[in-house]
């Protein structure tokens, strides 16, 4: 048997042409697929050396393919051929009939395949899922999407794949294997130990064997100084630490467990839109003149080293998502990336309380820096009952509510160090497909605005109503001021000063729910409407009146 740590190849320099189809013994299978992909990868290998050629039909005319000469209009008439050949008692027609699901599900793999190669895990993931839909008995598509979600460290998913590969084909070593390391990750050490030992039982490699236990005493170990030294890397704070947490809270909410995601936020009194969540001074706040460089790193280390022993501990518990990367040899410097807040300019700050509120795309809270107190705030977006979570989001504006999710869980990953999984971004496949519809026209219509021409002002405004009603219908309750700032300034220049009050004030009122009344961004317009008339493009355009409202 192969060792699971080789990449799988098909060796075809013995044979050539359709010798390699017609000479091969293919093994009696229990599943189509097998026999599939049996036939596949001899085929998909011949025709990458161009050892076949072009496949006629047979009255002598070409078979329909795809201009590539590896094409799919190629692979499935060799196909057809090979399992004719194989199977001489099936007609054509009943082939293509009993294979079909397969073979979408085939395409769908190889597209996944493609992706993964060129580290497009997220995209892999989601043509390893049609494959799983068209063909729910083949092995191989829970297989493969568990190494792209061993990639994207998504461990409980990754697992959670091995083990369906195993229900439907108990002896496949690599997901013993796959399912070890995803368990590791977990610390679900035993379980992990235990699938390494199937692994060697089942004829897997006993060199990766070896190095994977050696990595599992490693993590059990580790994990074993971190409980004694008070540094919980990814790990939830034991019982005692969240009660005293909670003791010195302002109150209106509570801290406790998040699986995968240390502690969370709850609410223990109902909020409405626009209510003060938390007011949290700084740890400490350091320059960042370098933009995270090796002047900013000294300055995060002196500034943790000054701390007291308390808040030493405190600071030591909180998540650090690069521990396993490499990227931060200093822990102290991981949980300042993981947890600071830019504050001011480039400066950053480190917020105890705010830190553990945990991310969404479609957040119900929002922080801000507040320069008069030097404090950090946190105001409800919408109302949220007694139990759900406060969650805010780590980007902000139309980096989230005009990105769709491919493009958060990249900007994400490479910002924060982490897979979102919030409830947007695991909506089902249909949902999310449509939430990235409603992101993508809230993009366009921000991109279009400046472009209307001067006679379709009337057409514009109901693109920015439009625009506010998307953000609505996503649930995301932040940044309508975005487009309604818009607004006030377009009927600006027309001489509509009703409108421009109008939507002044929904801009004014906007910023005070998300930032306060006292806050830098809602004085920006409080006075909005009678700074809009001295704006030297107040009324430079033809006087008209308008009556687009939300």
């Amino acid at each position: 048997m192969r060792s699971a740590c080789a990449r799988e190849r098909v060796d075809v320099n013995g044979e050539s042409g359709l010798q390699t189809l017609f000479t091969t013994e293919w093994p009696v299978r229990v599943h189509a697929h097998e026999i599939i992909w049996e036939v596949d990868n001899a085929i998909t290998a011949a025709l990458h050396l161009g050892k076949l050629p072009p496949i006629r039909d047979r009255v002598g005319s070409m078979q329909s393919t795809s201009t590539s000469p590896t094409g799919r209009g190629q692979l499935a008439a060799y196909r057809m051929v090979a399992l004719l050949h194989q199977y001489p008692t099936i007609s054509q027609s009943s082939c293509s009939k009993t294979f079909a699901p397969t073979m979408d599900a085939q395409e769908a793999k190889e597209k996944g395949n493609a992706a993964f190669q060129h580290e497009n895990y997220f995209e892999a993931l989601e043509h390893y899922a049609e494959a799983m839909q068209s063909d729910p008995t083949n092995h191989i598509y829970p297989l493969n999407r568990s190494m792209a979600n061993l990639k994207l460290k998504r461990w409980s998913e990754a697992e959670a794949d091995a083990t369906a590969a195993l229900q439907l084909s108990p002896v496949t070593v690599k997901a013993y294997f796959r399912r070890s390391v995803a368990r590791r990750e977990q610390a679900k050490f035993e379980g992990a130990r235990r699938d390494i030992q199937d692994y060697m039982d089942a004829g897997g490699d006993s060199k990766c064997a070896d190095k994977e236990l050696v990595k599992i005493s490693a993590a059990e170990s580790a994990r074993t100084n971190e409980s004694t030294a008070g540094l919980q890397n990814m790990a939830e704070l034991s019982l005692a630490s969240v009660a005293d947490l909670n003791a010195n809270l302002p109150g209106g909410f509570t801290l406790r467990p998040v699986n995968g995601k240390g502690l969370g936020a709850f609410a223990s009194r109902p909020f409405r839109r626009g209510d003060l969540v938390l007011t949290d001074p700084p740890l400490y706040i350091v320059e960042n003149p370098d933009n995270g460089g090796r002047i900013h790193q000294g300055k995060v280390i002196t500034a943790v080293k000054r701390l007291s022993a308390a808040d030493k501990q405190v600071f030591l518990s909180l998540m650090n998502v690069y521990a396993d990367t490499g990227r931060f040899p200093n822990p102290i410097l991981g949980i300042h990336d993981t947890n600071a807040f830019q504050v001011g300019g480039y400066d950053s700050a480190l917020c105890i309380v705010a830190s553990r509120f945990n991310h969404s795309c479609s957040p119900n809270a929002r922080y801000s820096w507040h320069a008069a107190s030097g404090r950090l705030r946190i105001y409800a977006l919408r109302d949220i009952a007694v139990g759900g979570e406060l969650l805010v989001s780590y980007i902000s504006s139309r980096r989230v509510y005009g990105s769709v999710f491919r493009e958060r869980q990249q900007r994400l990953s490479m910002s924060h160090g982490f897979t979102c999984s919030c409830a947007t971004c695991t909506l089902p496949k249909k949902d999310r497909l449509s939430s990235d519809q409603r992101r993508k026209e809230l993009t366009r219509i921000w991109e279009s605005i400046p472009y209307y021409n001067p006679g379709q002002t009337a057409d514009r405004l109901r693109a920015i109503v439009r625009a506010v009603r998307l953000l609505d219908e996503e649930g995301y309750a932040a940044d309508a001021d975005d487009f309604t700032i818009d607004a006030a300034g377009i009927c600006a220049c027309h001489s509509d000063w009703a409108s421009v009050e109008y939507w002044a004030m929904k801009t004014y009122e906007t910023r005070v729910a998300e930032f306060g009344e006292d806050s830098d961004r809602a004085a920006e317009v409080r006075s909005l409407s009678s700074d809009l008339r001295r704006h030297p493009d107040a009324g430079t355009q033809r006087k008209q009146t308008f009556l687009v409202r939300l």
